[in-house]
């Protein structure tokens, strides 16, 4: 009877077994078919990125003779390289934090639906190497338990955002804001640099108008002189420093080249390891002020009034000369 007992135990515990292995094989085969990487792609390789807002606006950012473009409304802009390749890296790093939805019926409520989303395609030679929605993010704030255990080390928040690949039913949560650096503005991807210069570099400012007189400031055995007077030290670097480094984000697209009028103030950079930099101010509207425009960025009009940027190229010798 007690052998009887035992087999009929071993049976029943094989039995159990056996379903909890097929149970866990059924489980690890649908968790092994979830992505934990959504991009895999080189991005030497990419030559188009191309980002479609749900409502209509769209950008698409091209390689063209290993020169990024971004071109929007028929007309094309030089890109700014750096931005692009951030950009190409955030998807490259883009890890599957966990598995959102699995079925179509959720896809509204993360805003992974067309109407919704910002789609996002990568291309390589015209093959789609990723074609991902992006719907809506959460924010958390972080758990204030361990900032007050030390109030040097603050905890940053967490962002989260829900993404989907064209043609498949799952909703991921990854890290991160995406839809700030993919949106379809194209001022977020045009390059900016009115200059880019190593500041030590530069020599010799030309400062022209037709409605004042002329005046140079020149660097001479390390001291910078204006129409031969020694000028103030701490003035002339501050100012040297400002534009070295000059961006502005604020472009103007209703005026052609052909439309402007004489330029109304002109200076010129030069010094060494760069070309000669020539930044020009037109006569424009009361909103703009003056158009300003860049040799090194020649596709480009900025408004001359936003962050008040007439203001910090074009100013009057008095400004380096020292106090009397």
């Amino acid at each position: 009877m007690f052998k009887k007992l035992n087999v009929k135990v071993l049976i029943i515990i094989l039995i159990i077994l056996l379903g909890i292995y097929f149970i866990s094989e059924m489980f690890d085969s649908s968790e092994r078919s979830f992505k934990s990487k959504l991009a895999d792609f080189d991005n030497s390789n990419v030559t188009a990125l191309i980002i479609e807002s749900s409502k209509g606006d769209n950008v698409k950012i091209v390689k063209e003779n290993d020169i990024w473009k971004v071109v929007s409304d028929g007309k094309s802009y030089l890109a700014d390289e750096t931005t692009i390749n951030n950009n190409l890296n955030i998807l490259n790093n883009l890890n599957v934090k966990r598995v959102a939805a699995t079925d179509k019926s959720k896809w509204n409520s993360f805003e992974v639906v067309d109407t919704m989303a910002v789609r996002l395609i990568v291309e390589e030679n015209n093959d789609e190497v990723l074609n991902m929605f992006i719907g809506k993010f959460s924010y958390k704030q972080p758990d204030n338990t361990q900032q007050q255990q030390n109030p040097y080390q603050r905890q940053q928040p967490i962002i989260t955002s829900f993404v989907r690949l064209d043609g498949d039913d799952i909703v991921y949560a990854v890290d991160g804001f995406l839809k700030m650096n993919f949106n379809a503005d194209i001022n977020s991807y045009r390059y900016k640099k009115l200059t880019d210069l190593n500041k030590d570099d530069i020599e010799n400012l030309n400062f022209s108008s037709n409605l004042s007189k002329p005046f140079a400031l020149s660097k001479q055995d390390g001291k910078w002189f204006v129409n031969g007077i020694q000028a103030d030290s701490t003035k002339a670097v501050k100012y040297i420093n400002s534009i070295s480094k000059l961006n502005s984000s604020s472009f103007v697209y209703d005026v052609a080249d052909n439309e402007l009028p004489t330029s109304a103030y002109t200076l010129k950079i030069e010094g060494n390891n760069f070309n000669p930099i020539e930044i020009k101010a037109f006569p424009a509207d009361s909103v703009n002020q003056y158009l300003i425009s860049s040799t090194n960025v020649d596709d480009a009009l900025f408004s001359g009034s936003s962050s008040k940027l007439f203001d910090k190229i074009f100013v009057g010798e008095e400004t380096f000369l020292p106090e009397k």
